[in-house]
């Protein structure tokens, strides 16, 4: 059995769906709590995805996370706004090598 966790973090209606899936789900309303969260997570947790409005104020932080940390952090656009959605569409370009996704 894969004995590494995943979270999702941000707003309940968002990150509630990843329960079902086995994420440790925290939900957030304010940078503080965020942070708080984003430096909980351990050597326990392999991923997490966090909603683009709980990383906007903080994207310094998640852009450092990426960079020095073993956890693979995802922006997710969440049920609130998902207007806009760049940091996910660079994450699959890198991912997979292209656009395929968004490209019409």
């Amino acid at each position: 059995m894969f004995d590494k966790k995943f979270a999702c973090i941000g707003d309940t209606d968002t990150t509630l769906p990843f329960k079902s899936l086995g994420a440790t789900i925290i939900t957030t309303d304010n940078t503080a709590a965020t942070l708080a969260a984003l430096k909980g997570l351990n050597e326990e947790y392999i991923a997490a995805f966090i909603t683009q409005e709980a990383a906007a104020p903080i994207l310094d932080e998640i852009l450092n996370i990426r960079a020095t940390s073993h956890l693979a952090l995802v922006v997710i656009p969440s049920l609130i706004n998902n207007h806009n959605i760049d940091l996910l569409k660079k994450d699959i370009e890198k991912a997979i090598g292209t656009d395929a996704i968004f490209n019409k």
